[in-house]
């Protein structure tokens, strides 16, 4: 179960920049645009929900240089992210398909997982690989509760469970501009059930080591 701790010790408590990032002006209900002086000098833009962001430097796709990452949003249980990755001569802004929640480094990989509550039972997760300065999805993995929808004539019905769950797994291949998914594994269970979150750290990584 080591991969699937939550890690919301919320990497807050690490090292952050003594420098603080100045309000530029206002996003509406995203928040606050700031502007912050990097070491080399370059000036960076972004919104965070934070009047004083969590801003820390260190090294996210293992090439040696510490790079930037932005806490953009904090919830009660969540910490939304964005990184900045130095290319040699400036600070660029990773791009990115899935939102990085709460995210740690494994192996390599971005591993981003959100709390939907359920005491974690619920969330999206997924993996993320480099290349460049994109952040690719590779498997995604979604736990919510059990529903299913029924059509009878012109009335709809869903039906949902609050004590069963059912998470699935998808693999993620880019093709092009697309990215196609493929259900590798799903399976119900009982919020209580411990020995699931094993069971789902092996299927995440399953064929990736």
């Amino acid at each position: 179960m080591k991969k699937f701790c939550l890690i919301l010790t919320l990497m807050l408590a690490l090292t952050v920049s003594a420098a603080r990032a100045e309000v530029v002006g206002y996003a509406g209900d995203d928040g606050y645009i700031h502007r912050y002086a990097c070491p080399n000098g370059q000036e960076l833009y972004f919104v965070s929900t934070l009047q004083e962001p969590y801003i820390e430097f260190t090294d996210l796709n293992g090439d040696g240089t510490a790079d930037m990452t932005v806490v953009t949003a904090l919830g009660a249980s969540n910490a939304w992210y964005e990184f900045f990755i130095w290319d040699g001569d400036q600070y660029v802004m990773a791009q990115h398909s899935e939102p990085i929640i709460n995210y740690s480094i494994q192996d390599g990989y971005i591993y981003s997982r959100s709390n939907n509550g359920m005491a974690g039972a619920m969330f999206d997760a997924c993996l993320l690989r480099w290349e460049g300065t994109e952040l690719r999805p590779v498997r995604v993995m979604k736990s919510e509760e059990k529903s299913e929808t029924t059509w009878q004539e012109n009335q709809i019905t869903t039906t949902s469970w609050l004590d069963i769950c059912r998470v699935r797994l998808w693999n993620c291949v880019q093709q092009d501009e697309y990215q196609e998914r493929a259900l590798l594994w799903e399976k119900e269970f009982a919020p209580d059930d411990l020995a699931i979150y094993d069971e789902m750290d092996a299927q995440l990584w399953r064929g990736l080591k």
